[in-house]
């Protein structure tokens, strides 16, 4: 069995490792991350040869030399408009090449765009509050503070806290206000209410391994930001959550799967290979923030179990002919 994992170019990746959290994170095996490593090894040990390919790979000879393409640290395709653009006409080209990935080429490209969470607030899922402001819209981030006080801001396509953007004060709000406008004109952005827990509650990130609740992480925020993310500042505590959260999750899980249905038909049987929801715990409930379906690091050295029932999960979706529907709309 031939599996590739996409992955991105190793001078990206050596960016993010090690960290201040986990000092000795450092990758063995660019350009897989040392999460991927682990996954790897799990599926080397049965058997399976693996490979990496970077993304935006067109030889279609060498992409369907693999029994299936797992989509895991493509960690650049936010960096630019016109890289993600690519990235997503790649990933319309494996598509129409009928090129089996997972997660399913449709279900990324719902979670690309972080609007999906109007669909999760239509299925009940309590989200951060969000406001699309739509490209080329005329907005006054002056009165928008005046009216509701500290805001973040979102592009609509990017993960990592990339582009993000706080606006704590009314005269961040004017200082922010030009520049703000020139970026509305090349893509949507999110507007969301500052949830203040996030620095005191930090967030919790809840990873589903075909469609289970495997295990968590806890991250918390720098000193001087509001970013979770490692590079960033933030921190990470290996820590298991309250019951009630991963109730919680479980519950909010099917809901997501029918967010995606009811915006592409044909799906009712399909599950991804994995999902991360992360969440930020508030004084009356659990905000849901979002779904990292696409690039999101797995933490499997937080179960040591968690790479094995990944890898099991990849062999048994290639060996029992599983409705890899990528490539059939």
């Amino acid at each position: 069995m031939n599996i590739k994992f996409i992955t991105c170019e190793e001078s990206i990746l050596g960016k993010y490792f090690p960290t201040k959290t986990e000092p000795d994170l450092i990758p063995h095996e660019l350009p897989f991350t040392p999460d991927d490593e682990l996954a790897v090894n799990a599926l080397r040990d049965l058997g399976v040869n693996v490979k990496a390919v970077i993304w935006g790979e067109k030889n279609i000879q060498e992409l369907k030399s693999s029994h299936l393409l797992v989509m895991r640290s493509p960690w650049d395709y936010t960096n630019t408009n016109e890289i993600r653009l690519s990235f997503i006409d790649w990933l319309t080209y494996l598509k129409g090449n009928q090129i089996k990935t997972e997660n399913n080429i449709d279900f990324m490209l719902w979670l690309i765009n972080k609007q999906y969470l109007k669909d999760l607030e239509k299925e009940s899922i309590p989200i951060v509050p969000t406001e699309i402001i739509n490209q080329h819209q005329k907005i006054s981030l002056e009165e928008v503070f005046a009216n509701r006080g500290p805001f973040i801001l979102k592009p609509c396509y990017g993960a990592a806290g990339k582009g993000l953007q706080f606006i704590d004060s009314k005269n961040k709000a004017i200082e922010s206000n030009p520049k703000f406008q020139e970026l509305i004109d090349k893509e949507s952005y999110l507007l969301q209410p500052f949830i203040p827990e996030i620095k005191s509650n930090g967030e919790w990130s809840l990873v589903f391994l075909d469609g289970n609740y495997s295990h968590a992480i806890h991250k918390k925020t720098g000193d001087n930001s509001i970013l979770v993310q490692a590079e960033h500042g933030g921190s990470l505590n290996f820590i298991e959550p309250q019951d009630r959260l991963i109730k919680h999750a479980g519950e909010m899980y099917p809901k997501i799967l029918q967010a995606f249905r009811a915006k592409y038909k044909g799906y009712e049987s399909y599950i991804p290979l994995y999902l991360r929801c992360d969440f930020i715990e508030t004084k009356n409930q659990y905000l849901l923030s979002e779904c990292e379906g696409v690039e999101p690091e797995l933490f499997f050295r937080v179960k040591p179990d968690s790479a094995k029932s990944f890898a099991k999960s990849i062999i048994d979706r290639v060996d029992s002919n599983a409705k890899l529907i990528t490539y059939s709309k």
